[in-house]
């Protein structure tokens, strides 16, 4: 990812490699960056343009066309809902189509119980998970329909894999609250994990549940007929579908940040409120001070 600043003007590359990266390795969370850089040079910028190096895929490079996808309706919504944020004309085809798949994509939802436990040694990030268990089960106590492990990953009109538009599996919403009429959101981090990519992942997040909220998205019609909660998703899909949710709160819940977030916490949150307030989005942020 290269930056420079030309005048007023952030200008922004990002090479093959980063587009199609995970989204919160340090090479594809752009919006972390840009948001960071902004909040640190708010004199100087007032403009912010994206390009990026437009990638051939092999047969083998289904991966990577899937992060490469997400990192497209990434890009397309950063510049819908920030105001001072463009899209270089060298890449507006691209976004283009992925703005012409919205109104066909589906978003996957849980079709099993999440893990009652982690008990599997090898598994990723396993304290994280144990944190995410321990938080569920007491914020339960203040909001019964709090859950984990939403997923999000989008296809088109069927979910099923040769339909994939963007990463499935591991793409989920760490926690989640239906809370009288607003859908809260919290991106978990532990205390190992201080990435600037936390800033990505939670904007996407909240893409996905507002376009759903919106219509602009949908779950599949086969939702309404499935008769186990898991996860609550019965509760989610019902308070969607009958227009109850009204607004969406995203969380950063980690025991610390990134500096160029953390010295400047107060300007980052502003920013991305300023911008999503037309949404119907606020963003907080949290530090977990213990493990319960």
């Amino acid at each position: 990812m290269d930056f420079r600043i030309e005048g007023n003007r952030l200008m922004v590359s990002i090479n093959a490699k980063g587009i199609t990266a995970n989204m919160q390795t340090d090479g594809s969370a752009f919006e972390g960056w840009i948001i960071c850089i902004m909040a640190w040079l708010s004199d100087e910028v007032k403009e912010v343009i994206l390009a990026w190096d437009v990638p051939s895929f092999g047969k083998d490079d289904k991966n990577q066309k899937l992060h490469y996808n997400r990192f497209i309706f990434r890009a397309m919504m950063f510049e819908d809902v920030f105001s001072w944020v463009t899209i270089a004309p060298v890449n507006r085809d691209e976004i283009h189509k992925i703005r012409e798949m919205l109104p066909f994509l589906v978003v996957n939802y849980p079709k099993s119980k999440s893990k009652e436990k982690v008990s599997d040694s090898k598994e990723m990030h396993k304290g994280e998970a144990i944190l995410e268990r321990q938080l569920v089960d007491t914020m339960k106590e203040m909001v019964p329909i709090t859950d984990h492990q939403l997923p999000v990953g989008l296809f088109k009109q069927i979910v099923k894999s040769e339909y994939t538009v963007t990463p499935r599996g591991a793409s989920q919403i760490d926690i989640w609250q239906l809370d009288h009429g607003i859908i809260r959101i919290f991106e978990l981090k532990d205390e190992d994990n201080n990435s600037i990519g936390i800033i990505s992942e939670l904007m996407f997040y909240v893409y996905v549940m507002y376009l759903l909220v919106k219509g602009t998205i949908k779950y599949p019609d086969s939702l309404a007929n499935v008769k186990n909660n898991y996860r609550h998703i019965n509760d989610l899909y019902l308070a969607i579908a009958s227009g109850e949710v009204k607004n969406i709160e995203a969380v950063f819940l980690n025991f610390r940040f990134h500096p160029l977030i953390e010295i400047k916490k107060g300007d980052v949150i502003r920013i991305i409120n300023d911008e999503m307030k037309k949404i119907q989005v606020h963003f907080k942020c949290q530090l977990v001070t213990q493990v319960l």
